[in-house]
């Protein structure tokens, strides 16, 4: 204090300024030094997201790795190694990938909302889902009673003649019109392709794993094929399965019983072989065949079909010799009518038998443990199954199935975060920029033809976590008008009322105007992982079920949600511009819009696409995939998959990077480690050779081996030399969109 007593004002006065001067220049020497930190920071150091979701995400894709593995050789080993290790298949199961795991946690949350009681909180229908799941596992309600019933006069058991004043037509047209069974003949209303303006009657075949047909009693590979060592045991077992449920429906002719089958199964596969494959089908163009009325097919074709139509529409529509319908498949039908007259000469039963085995096949399931045993055994066959699945499980899978959207809508409330709806309308637009610019820097196709690309890309609808009308009581209960299910009688009895009111909701269809495509109806329920493309209204659909993990999170880094949703959006884009979507205008109708210049070059590179995937032999089974049956989804692989990347490389935001030692990976890196991680899978020999043989989607392996080895992207953020196994040189990488 002396020391200040001392000092005249004007050095008080200067002392205070001094230090005045100092201490503001400690602040801005301290204001330096923070802004020189984080500026270096953002040049060097990392940005880590530690959120919990992050923390997760590290551990999951981390556990998932096998880093012995070299991820320029085998980068789904590199991957997946890991996780394929700690995920066993259960004994339940024929297969357990990363897709199963999502779908067993969302049919465990569907599990605890069909065992609630929700009262008068939700319409009527909400709780008829939940009695609906109920009765289905109540085994008191299935028993074969009631389906003894209605095939007590099956020729196959209880040494039954022949069924007096039996038409094959008359039964196809009935388990159609009350079942939407499709046997010998397979009938529906949807929109015209050629003009979806309006909805006209499509008239196909039956074929296995189809978007148009539920399915032949086995697969078509089988039935055209039985002899070869891996389709012989599973004919055989097919034949068992006839047999042994005739017994349970009845006593059996022993002396007659196998020579009997033997005809159902013979008839079935010469129906089979008259369909067109597969990759055939994927012509739609081709497929579409002719516009023509009723009458004129019944004399070009020799078949009572304005006889059918007539009993399938009764009392929904008048239908006469000059309603028009659109035939699929021409091949087929040209050869129907002599099978059916051939085989009717050789024994009248044959047909009989096979339709009422049809019939018990498709609702057996529904009824007794002793049935679904038997049905069992059969799938055991096919897919290499050990254990069948638990009762409620496949409850909570019908009732989500048969009443999508009240129980969609029980599960958006109750397990969608709606932030997510929002997100995925801004990743969408992403999606579509990055397939822009691509586009723009096409160089095989045409002006003309990559503008009207444009044009379908713009005028693409998208569907995205659920249909806006579940979330009104009063237009949720109104889609489901008409409905009555009784819950005390049988479970059988209760599918029944079901199916009839489905055939009624589809066949009502006819002929009604599509004046507004946005407004039609979702071909599934939000409660389900998977997405989708329409190509009939050029749509693309995203339901709640998929938007989570190991696709996408809300808030997790970029790199991660466009290498897992991202790639899926992009995925179902390409669908609209692969060789089957690409025959589809902006409209959905099915028109060339294309140039025979860029048409040539499309042709080609799809060609790649077959030559390459075609080359991949798996050893575990010593089968190579099928390039052609695969084609439309590894052309949506590959295509999404660039989408993807190229959305990450605009995306302006900071590329957060995962905690822990995952920290070490770049946001390129981390963008494909999520890519590969979707597709981890563990799969029986017995499945994988029938996915092989019949399934329109390569093996997990070789969607991620198909989809890097063709990105230089992947090559770049590995540092993969030339000529490695994923880094094969440019001429030999196959490129489309």
């Amino acid at each position: 204090m002396g020391f200040w007593k001392g000092k005249s004002g004007l050095e008080k006065k200067l002392i205070v300024s001094v230090i005045v001067f100092v201490l503001i220049s400690i602040g801005l020497l301290v204001a330096t030094i923070v802004l020189a930190v984080k500026y270096n920071q953002s040049d060097d150091e990392p940005d880590v997201c530690e959120s919990a979701q992050c923390l997760i995400a590290a551990s999951n894709l981390q556990s998932s790795l096998n880093l012995s593995a070299d991820p320029c050789e085998d980068f789904y080993e590199y991957a997946c190694g890991g996780w394929i290790r700690d995920n066993i298949i259960s004994p339940d199961r024929s297969r357990w990938s990363q897709f199963d795991v999502t779908r067993k946690r969302l049919v465990d949350n569907l599990r605890v909302l069909l065992d609630a009681e929700y009262g008068d909180i939700y319409p009527t229908i909400i709780s008829d889902a939940t009695k609906y799941y109920k009765q289905c596992t109540d085994l008191d309600k299935r028993d074969l009673d009631e389906l003894k019933a209605l095939v007590n006069d099956w020729p196959l058991i209880d040494n039954n003649p022949a069924i007096p004043n039996f038409l094959w037509w008359q039964e196809v047209a009935r388990l159609n019109r009350e079942h939407g069974f499709s046997f010998i003949l397979s009938n529906y209303v949807y929109l015209d392709a050629k003009n979806t303006a309006i909805y006209s009657i499509y008239y196909i075949i039956e074929l296995n794993g189809q978007v148009d047909a539920p399915s032949l009693g086995v697969g078509r590979a089988q039935l055209v094929n039985p002899d070869t060592d891996k389709n012989k045991p599973i004919i055989q077992a097919y034949k068992v399965f006839i047999k042994k449920s005739a017994q349970l429906l009845g006593t059996i002719n022993e002396a007659t019983i196998d020579a009997d089958i033997n005809n159902i199964v013979d008839f079935e596969a010469e129906m089979a072989k008259f369909t067109a494959e597969a990759s055939a089908r994927r012509n739609r163009t081709e497929l579409y065949g002719d516009k023509i009325d009723l009458q004129t097919f019944v004399t070009t074709y020799s078949i009572p079909l304005l006889q059918i139509e007539q009993d399938v529409f009764a009392g929904y529509e008048t239908i006469d010799g000059s309603t028009g319908l659109i035939v699929y498949d021409r091949d087929y039908f040209r050869q129907l009518a002599d099978l059916l007259t051939r085989t009717n000469a050789r024994d009248v039963k044959i047909i009989q038998n096979y339709l009422r085995w049809r019939t018990v096949r498709s609702l057996g399931t529904h009824t007794s443990k002793a049935f679904r045993d038997i049905e069992f055994e059969f799938n055991k066959a096919v897919t290499g199954v050990e254990e069948p699945k638990a009762l409620w499980e496949e409850c909570v899978d019908l009732v989500n199935n048969r009443l999508p959207f009240a129980v969609g809508r029980v599960y958006v409330d109750n397990n969608f975060p709606e932030e997510a709806k929002q997100d995925m309308d801004v990743l969408i637009d992403e999606l579509n920029k990055a397939f822009t610019e691509l586009l723009d820097d096409n160089k095989w196709m045409e002006k003309e033809t990559k503008d009207k690309a444009r044009e379908k890309l713009k005028e693409m609808l998208r569907a995205i976590a659920y249909p806006d009308f579940i979330k009104i009581d009063s237009e949720l209960t109104d889609y489901y008008s008409g409905l009555t299910l009784n819950f005390d009688n049988s479970f059988l009895t209760t599918i029944k009322d079901n199916n009839l009111w489905s055939t009624k909701k589809s066949l009502t269809m006819l002929k009604k105007d599509n004046k507004d495509r946005s407004t039609l109806e979702w071909s599934t329920g939000p409660a389900i992982v998977n997405a989708f493309f329409s190509p009939n209204i050029n749509r693309i659909t995203f339901p709640a079920g998929i938007l989570q993990s190991p696709f996408y999170t809300y808030k997790l880094p970029m790199a991660l949600n466009l290498g897992g949703i991202g790639m899926v959006i992009g995925h179902e884009i390409t669908h609209s511009f692969d060789d089957s979507g690409a025959q589809y205008d902006k409209l959905g109708n099915l028109y060339n819009w294309w140039d025979e210049v860029t048409q040539q070059k499309f042709n080609e590179r799809v060609q790649c696409f077959i030559d390459q995937y075609s080359s991949y032999n798996d050893s575990n089974v010593g089968m190579n995939i099928n390039g052609k049956t695969t084609i439309g989804e590894n052309i949506a692989d590959n295509g999404g998959l660039r989408q993807a990347f190229k959305a990450l490389e605009n995306y302006s935001g900071s590329k957060q990077l995962l905690p822990g030692s995952m920290k070490n990976f770049t946001s390129e890196q981390l963008f494909f480690l999520s890519f590969a991680n979707v597709w981890c899978t563990n799969i029986r020999d017995e499945a994988l050779r029938d996915q092989i043989e019949t399934d329109p989607h390569s093996p997990g392996k070789y969607r991620v081996w198909g989809s890097v080895s063709n990105s230089e992207s992947f090559a770049k953020a590995f540092n993969c030399k030339p000529k490695t196994n994923m880094n094969p040189e440019s001429k030999d990488k196959c490129i489309l969109w």
